[in-house]
């Protein structure tokens, strides 16, 4: 994934790895981490790391509104 400074990025799913995707952006330098699970336990670790947790069922929408339409740089 092309991860720069100030970079918008999707990490889809939660679990180990993609927690190590979070980390990853931020260190990165990615402004604003959006993490999508089905599981509210997973998006509560992702959100405790400074991510913008959300519910598969509403991440398109709440990203497409929330970056105007330009949705993400990257997506992991």
């Amino acid at each position: 994934a092309d991860i720069h400074p100030g970079a918008t990025v999707a990490v889809v799913g939660c679990g180990p790895i993609g927690l190590m995707a979070v980390e990853g952006a931020f260190l990165m330098g990615a402004a604003k981490v959006y993490a999508v699970d089905l599981v509210a336990e997973r998006r509560a670790m992702a959100e405790a790391m400074g991510a913008i947790a959300l519910d598969a069922s509403e991440a398109k929408a709440v990203i497409e509104e929330q970056t105007r339409g330009r949705m993400c740089d990257s997506v992991v």
